[in-house]
């Protein structure tokens, strides 16, 4: 099923290496609620600037219109009566300021201040705003009297509104805080059935069977419906198609057995070795294709074996096949999955190679590694090793066996019990490849050292 394991692949890596679905959502939630925050925190910024500055307008219209009536019956006491903390006052017989100030800040307050005292209208009143180094704001402001002099005046911290503006920005990161972590709470709970689709799309393109709960809302419980039934569809599929082979090659091997036995008995004799190989090669091309679909939907259970034991067996005594890991490394895995892929292997690198170096190395995964001493690949036909019937350059001659399934059928298999296997060009030139076992334990399986 490569499509099934291009699905699989997909979702694995859609779903897990990078951020999923979930996750960009989660992401936009947090990105909506900081933009709430900081919209929220300028219009409160604004809002309460504002607030603050009428305010402020108002307490400095009531004082200007009392500085007034104080200075026409005391003249001599009015500064001294109308300074305040926050209000410096002077009298004096020029004004602070010759003409009203430019910012848009003193003609909204000069305004405010007429609209709060009108009384104030028929007298002139100019009024600037000061800045500090700090940041602190002051109204200043000259203001005529009857008797030509001039009231002169400074209205401290115009604006002043952290307080306030702090509160609300605590108030409303704690609202978007909260509401950020409900969405994201909801968004995992409502997620569940997604990621649990992911890891099954993954595991059927493994080749495995998932049964999938119908759980969920109504268009998940259909997606998990369609899964079922198509696993259903598929796996009736693969068993037609593997009993529909069993059967032929069962068929075909009476006539090719007969052949066989006809073949030493055949003249002349250049016919005889024809009909006697054309025999042969008939019988490795369905014992090929049998462990070809084998590999789909074979099951086995988790065993002990020792592992430098079964790579000895395959090599059938071969010198060539050189062992140089420990002698004995008892392991808790599929053993007949790992024979039939290995099978293929050691045999490639005893036709082809000549020889080859088999060892371990066992980090977070177990790795099987093979070596061999052979001229390697071009990198073209090292893209093309598991094409089905796909035979590299050198072994394209019909003098030397194979039909090119052997290393596709390794792959599936490794694959249909979550191991994993890869190729890569040697130092020595020759072909590396790799078999990543994962231990039985955690996730799909650990092997460990018993």
């Amino acid at each position: 099923m490569p499509w099934l394991s291009g699905v699989g692949e997909n979702m694995r890596l859609g779903g897990i290496g990078r951020i999923g679905l979930l996750g960009r959502m989660a992401s936009a939630i947090v990105l909506l609620c900081l933009l709430q925050m900081a919209f929220s925190f300028f219009i409160f910024d604004w809002l309460e600037r504002r607030s603050i500055q009428e305010d402020h307008a108002r307490r400095v219209a009531e004082l200007l219109v009392v500085s007034k009536r104080v200075h026409a019956s005391r003249p001599e006491r009015a500064a001294e009566v109308m300074s305040t903390r926050h209000l410096d006052v002077s009298v004096a017989g020029t004004p602070l300021l010759r003409e009203n100030g430019t910012s848009s800040m003193a003609s909204r307050v000069h305004k405010q201040i007429i609209y709060w005292e009108p009384e104030l209208r028929d007298v002139i009143l100019r009024l600037d705003v000061m800045s500090e180094r700090s940041g602190a704001r002051h109204l200043v402001g000259s203001m005529s009297l009857d008797n030509g002099r001039w009231l002169n005046f400074r209205s401290r911290n115009l604006g002043e509104n952290w307080p306030g503006l702090l509160s609300a920005t605590a108030l409303t990161l704690l609202t978007a805080g909260g509401s950020a972590a409900i969405a994201i709470y909801l968004l995992r709970l409502f997620g569940t059935p997604l990621r649990a689709l992911a890891k099954a799309a993954a595991e059927i393109g493994a080749g495995k069977t998932v049964s999938l709960t119908e759980t969920g809302t109504p268009d998940l419980r259909n997606v998990s419906h369609a899964m079922n039934e198509m696993q259903h569809r598929i796996a009736q599929m693969i068993a037609g198609q593997a009993q529909a082979f069993e059967a032929i090659s069962h068929d075909l091997r009476t006539p090719l057995s007969r052949l066989m036995l006809a073949a030493p008995f055949t003249q002349p004799e250049d016919i005889r070795d024809i009909v006697a190989e054309a025999a042969q090669d008939m019988e490795g091309l369905l014992d090929s294709l049998l462990a070809f679909l084998q590999a789909q939907y074979l099951d086995a259970e988790p065993e002990r074996f020792d592992l430098p034991s079964l790579v000895r067996a395959l090599s059938e005594g071969d010198d060539q096949i050189r062992w140089t890991g420990p002698s004995e490394f008892a392991v808790l895995w599929y053993r007949k999955p790992l024979e039939m892929a290995l099978r293929p292997l050691l045999k490639n690198a005893q036709e082809y190679a000549g020889a080859a170096t088999v060892f371990l190395s066992d980090e977070d995964d177990l790795i099987l590694h093979i070596v061999d001493e052979g001229p390697g690949m071009k990198d073209a036909d090292l893209k093309r090793i598991f094409d089905p019937f796909f035979r590299a350059d050198e072994a394209r001659e019909r003098t030397t066996e194979g039909l090119g399934l052997g290393i596709p059928t390794a792959q599936r298999i490794l694959q249909r019990f979550g191991a994993d296997l890869q190729f890569v060009l040697a130092d020595s030139g020759g072909l590396h490849a790799q078999i990543t076992l994962p231990k039985i334990g955690r996730d799909q399986g650990r092997l460990k050292k018993l």
